[in-house]
């Protein structure tokens, strides 16, 4: 016999070995035709759904009847399939898989409101972000959480009425902010308020021995530092420089502040004065008569201008100022003017024979003169409402230097012939130049 094989076998064997690969498939291959046996269908469905996705087909749902494509003109559904399959033993029970356990660590409770409002506002944003959580898987297990204990001490008892009101206000107002406290956990333990009053030992006076103080002796005689005395004010000398003679002393604000300053009529020439005592002492002068037996005065006089014709009391008075001359030898006062107006601002001549004043009696301030014995009053200048004061003689006594307002309503300086004839501005100024007083002599 030949040793070679059958050439017809090989085929065959090819087929039958196609055949069971097919079987173990779930191929059936019956006459011409092939059968296609339908998968167990899953359990669950995400098995279904990782089958189907393994096999290239959108999932349809657990257990539906899914189309299966076989070759050409061999297409049925898994249904018929199963009606034409033959009735097969049920598989044998196995040994269950064996699952390795995993131990996982709680989370632990929050420790006050604010902790476990943390944790409830993470868990929110992971259930947006990564959805809701699954069911743990069985071989997980979770190990019970022991907190740590902890003892808090009682509040201690209110110690008046005050206090215990105070905390019932401030748990009205937490229970409205913040809610209804909630129970303690059952890992606090709440410590029991104890008051032990412990009284204080007397302390035993310990015995001190007493000492006598020592007597510091006193000396009779303790030196005395003598202490710097105040430099008394110098008084102002009762000479006049030798330079003012003929000069005229006045006040003005032409430097922005009231300050002296000295004019020489005969050439006009305007002086400032750094010293005040010159002026005080020339205005001295001016008040008393040649010699300075007599001087002339201010003093305020009170004269009554009504009576009541049944009692003869007084109903209206009137006070003015009046001149008086005082003889400084025999310290006598004698009245000089006796006008209803007032009087000031004397001003005696250098022959002694008159005395320049200014009278409020036309109803505003004009210059008069008048004899020492109160005679032959002569009014020198005559206004509307200005005022002109102030006068003082000349040397020689031939003219008067007087302030008045009458040009521009600013005090200038005016000057006249002593019998009122021949008024003029002395120094024409954008200031005010006032109070002006002739120096006679040094002495």
């Amino acid at each position: 016999m030949s040793t070679e094989p059958n050439p017809v076998r090989r085929p065959q064997l090819l087929t039958v070995i196609a055949i069971g690969a097919l079987i173990l498939m779930g191929v059936i291959v019956v006459g011409r035709y092939l059968l296609v046996v339908r998968t167990a269908t899953p359990g669950a469905t995400p098995t279904a759904v990782a089958r189907a996705t393994g096999a290239g087909q959108t999932p349809q749902g657990a257990g539906a009847d899914l189309p299966t494509a076989g070759p050409t003109g061999a297409t049925t559904t898994s249904a018929q399939a199963a009606k034409s399959l033959a009735p097969t033993a049920s598989p044998k029970p196995g040994a269950s898989p064996s699952l390795t356990p995993i131990i996982v660590t709680p989370r632990p409770p929050a420790r006050d409101v604010f902790a476990a409002a943390t944790q409830a506002a993470q868990a929110t944003e992971e259930a947006n972000v990564q959805g809701t959580p699954t069911a743990t898987p069985p071989n997980m297990i979770t190990a019970t959480y022991t907190p740590k204990p902890l003892v808090i001490t009682r509040t201690p008892t209110p110690g008046n009425e005050a206090t215990a009101e105070y905390r019932a206000l401030v748990a009205t107002a937490a229970a409205a902010t913040t809610g209804t406290p909630t129970p303690f956990p059952a890992w606090v333990t709440v410590g029991t308020e104890t008051l032990t009053l412990t009284p204080k030992p007397t302390a035993t006076p310990a015995a001190t021995a007493t000492t006598q103080p020592t007597s510091t002796p006193v000396p009779l005689l303790v030196p005395i530092t003598p202490k710097p005395w105040p430099s008394p004010s110098p008084t102002p000398p009762s000479v006049l420089p030798s330079e003012l003679p003929g000069k005229i002393l006045f006040r003005s604000d032409r430097d922005g502040s009231e300050r002296l300053y000295a004019l020489d009529p005969t050439r006009g020439q305007l002086y400032s004065v750094t010293k005040a005592w010159p002026y005080a002492v020339a205005q001295a002068r001016d008040a008393r008569s040649p010699g300075g037996q007599y001087s002339a005065e201010v003093q305020m006089v009170t004269q009554v201008t009504a009576t009541d014709p049944t009692t003869g009391l007084w109903t209206e008075t009137q006070t003015t100022a009046q001149l008086f001359v005082r003889d400084n030898q025999f310290n006598v006062v004698r009245r000089l003017t006796t006008a209803d107006g007032s009087s000031y601002d004397p001003a005696w001549s250098p022959a002694g024979d008159r005395i320049a004043f200014v009278s409020t009696l036309p109803g505003n301030d004009e210059i008069y003169t008048i004899n020492p014995d109160g005679s032959d009053v002569q009014r020198l200048t005559s206004n509307t409402w200005e005022w002109d004061k102030h006068p003082s003689w000349s040397p020689d006594g031939k003219q008067i230097v007087f302030w008045s307002n009458r040009e521009g309503r600013r005090r200038q300086l005016w000057v006249m012939d002593a019998d009122g004839s021949n008024q003029r501005l002395l120094l024409e100024s954008p200031s005010n130049d006032y109070d002006p007083i002739w120096v006679k002599n040094a002495k």
